[in-house]
């Protein structure tokens, strides 16, 4: 993916070189390994302009429309690739937005001060909190839907695994191997979730960017 930035402060996002799938998620993630439909989304450079396929504000998928952003308006920030700082929650951290401010504030503090020659471009993240399917289950001020609200938010190819470890405790290889109805349903975000499994929808692992 590359991100880019408007004279405006907005940013979009252009999926690079990858085969996305007719549903927009990336083509060979869990769940979406059926290429009837599929497209390739790619990024043309002109002498004026950036051109190529970006993301739903809302669902985060990736649209089979392309985009023009000219560069006298847009310009490039962030390149797969690029130097970050990633964000990784331990298990049963809070994420509140009091918590994860001052996470922010030290990780660049201490990148500052102690590794000078990184020259980190932003924060990046790859975590189940950032499916939008999320939305549909938790209410909108709930903390992960305030935490998804400061990421530029993109699919990346992924086994859709995590949700499980995190949100039931099931670690696993495989998909296949996880009995959906026998989930456990003590909280309302398991509940939640295993409702979209059984119904053939996966919680995927999102990518995300924050700026610094």
């Amino acid at each position: 993916v590359k991100i880019f930035k408007n004279t405006k402060g907005e940013y979009c996002p252009l999926i690079d070189d990858e085969t996305v799938h007719m549903d927009g998620y990336i083509f060979g993630s869990c769940g979406k390994e059926n290429k009837e439909g599929s497209f390739y989304a790619g990024i043309t450079e002109t002498e004026d302009s950036f051109i190529g396929y970006t993301v739903d504000r809302n669902s985060c998928l990736v649209k089979n429309e392309k985009v023009i952003l000219l560069k006298n308006e847009w310009e490039q920030v962030y390149s797969s690739g690029d130097t970050a700082i990633k964000v990784h929650i331990p298990y049963g951290s809070k994420i509140n937005k009091e918590a994860c401010y001052d996470s922010y504030k030290r990780a660049k503090d201490i990148f500052t001060r102690c590794f000078p020659e990184y020259k980190f471009k932003c924060f990046l993240i790859c975590c189940w909190m950032l499916s939008p399917l999320l939305k549909e289950i938790l209410p909108a001020d709930s903390n992960i839907i305030e935490f998804q609200r400061e990421y530029v938010i993109f699919p990346m190819y992924n086994s859709a695994l995590d949700v499980f470890l995190y949100v039931y405790g099931i670690e696993s290889d495989s998909i296949e191997e996880i009995s959906f109805s026998d989930l456990p349903e003590k909280t309302s975000l398991q509940r939640g979730i295993k409702k979209k499994l059984m119904s053939g929808d996966y919680i995927h692992q999102f990518g995300g960017y924050m700026p610094l």
